[in-house]
């Protein structure tokens, strides 16, 4: 049996990658359970060919950036979405978890149906009784409706090189207003669906982080899987971005334990603001320009 030092470092490092050093349990990634309502035009996401860039608060404290972009591939007819996460740094119970760079990329079909997925990353965990890094690669792609990959990590606590449990995906569009998008059209008041909770890539993590934990005489656990409900605002209402008032659509999402909104300016339909709220946390992404 490992330390207590160890172990600690472990659990930790563990936890952070498991949220995708993002405090993945109040801000989850969702995908809806049948057609999505709104309309996320992929062609016209990727046509400007630009980042976007935004800014990542935990209350009001500056935490980190993010820079998002859409690209088409015309070899496949495929879009791929990239989430760069810059320079995060909070705190995870008893540990410092700093991210220098964490870089998702999700690439769907024209149907938005997921194909493949990959996050990249590095790590640095600091606890009482010491700081460790890591490198973590996780690759995985959709065929017939099956997720398998591999992930690979390199730390001081040892290398992991292993594949993936198999996780089911099911069909329909794998982006949705809960990610971080340039655009949302299609918007009107007092829209509602119901969404679920839906992500391979973190399910086939969970199973790895597990099968970690079991080696360890750890105890396992299970990804929550919650309904969530989503609402549109029955008419617009103001949000103050860059000094300025702005008419918003305002979509809401209300789980058991969290809760996240959306912020869609009505003339264009760029999305501004999200807020997550949860586990006592605030936390917020805001468009840059």
């Amino acid at each position: 049996m490992p330390s207590r030092s160890a172990i600690a470092l472990i659990v930790a490092f563990w936890l952070a990658t498991l949220g995708f050093a993002f405090y993945r349990e109040v801000w989850p990634r969702l995908m809806a359970s049948g057609p999505p309502p709104l309309a996320i035009d992929l062609a016209e996401e990727a046509s400007p060919n630009v980042s976007v860039k935004w800014t990542i608060y935990r209350g009001d404290h500056k935490i980190g950036r993010l820079t998002t972009h859409m690209s088409y591939d015309d070899r496949d007819d495929t879009f791929r979405q990239t989430h760069e996460y810059h320079q995060l740094e909070f705190t995870f119970q008893d540990a410092m978890v700093r991210v220098p760079q964490l870089k998702l990329t999700t690439r769907v079909n024209r149907a938005g149906e997921l194909r493949e997925q990959t996050m990249d990353g590095k790590l640095v965990v600091e606890l009482s009784v010491g700081k460790f890094e890591a490198e973590v690669t996780v690759h995985g792609t959709v065929s017939e409706g099956v997720f398998s990959g591999r992930c690979v990590m390199k730390s001081p606590l040892g290398d992991i090189d292993q594949a993936l449990d198999p996780a089911p995906v099911p069909t329909g569009q794998a982006l949705n207003p809960l990610l971080v998008m340039n655009r949302i059209n299609g918007l009107r008041g007092g829209q509602s669906w119901r969404v679920v909770e839906i992500d391979p890539l973190g399910d086939a993590v969970a199973a790895l982080v597990n099968g970690q934990m079991a080696k360890l005489g750890l105890p396992t656990f299970q990804p929550q899987r919650e309904p969530i409900f989503a609402r549109v605002s029955a008419s617009p209402e103001p949000l103050l971005w860059n000094g300025e008032e702005h008419e918003c659509w305002v979509i809401e999402f209300r789980g058991r334990d969290a809760k996240a909104k959306t912020w869609v300016r009505v003339r264009d339909g760029k999305v501004l603001r999200q807020d997550a709220f949860g586990m006592g946390e605030r936390l917020t992404i805001e468009r840059n320009d």
